[in-house]
């Protein structure tokens, strides 16, 4: 009669530890998201180029500009970029041939302009691109893409983009597009 009426030290010690796990667990999401809010505002600036031929010594941002103007017809001055590189792993070809400066997948190049206004107008101009082997898209964090490509996989989830440093979405069972504020909102996005 009296263990029916009062909780026992067992439960109250289990209640406190769950109460325990759930503030650790949202610190730590809440710490994830400034870490990740903070790498990803340095990539404000940042696009990928992906499917631009390699070339051995080549002048990675002559053969950016000429890109742009060529399949864009945008005039980018080499003043408006701050930095240039490919990205990734150099892939031969031709196994025999280690040397081979063909891949079978070129290496994506990452570009940081000086401008956000840069950026955005050239993700608008994009659209230019289809049905080409080139394509045009926002730097995004690794951590930020792998939690991105996890939750486009809830059943729930018709569609997710990136635009802008901010995540969007839309909901089977909606048609509003939606921000993900934080991690600490993922819960809504598990409904069936």
């Amino acid at each position: 009669l009296y263990s029916d009426r009062y909780p026992t030290l067992k439960d109250e010690f289990n209640d406190a530890t769950n109460h325990v796990e759930r503030v650790l667990q949202r610190d730590i999401d809440l710490t994830w998201d400034y870490t990740a809010c903070n790498e990803q505002y340095s990539r404000k600036n940042n696009i990928r180029l992906l499917g631009l031929e390699e070339q051995l010594d080549e002048n990675l941002e002559t053969k950016f500009i000429n890109c742009l103007q060529e399949n864009l017809g945008e005039e980018v001055k080499p003043d408006e970029i701050e930095i240039i590189h490919r990205i990734g792993t150099r892939r031969p070809a031709d196994r025999d041939d280690q040397r081979s400066t063909q891949s079978t997948k070129p290496q994506a190049v990452i570009i940081k302009l000086v401008s956000n206004k840069t950026k955005m107008h050239l993700l608008v101009k994009r659209r230019q691109l289809k049905g080409k082997k080139l394509v045009i898209v926002e730097d995004m964090a690794q951590d930020l893409a792998k939690r991105l490509k996890a939750i486009k996989e809830k059943h729930s989830v018709e569609s997710m983009w990136f635009t802008n440093g901010k995540i969007k979405y839309k909901l089977k069972n909606d048609t509003r597009v939606m921000e993900l504020k934080g991690w600490i909102n993922l819960p809504v996005l598990d409904i069936e």
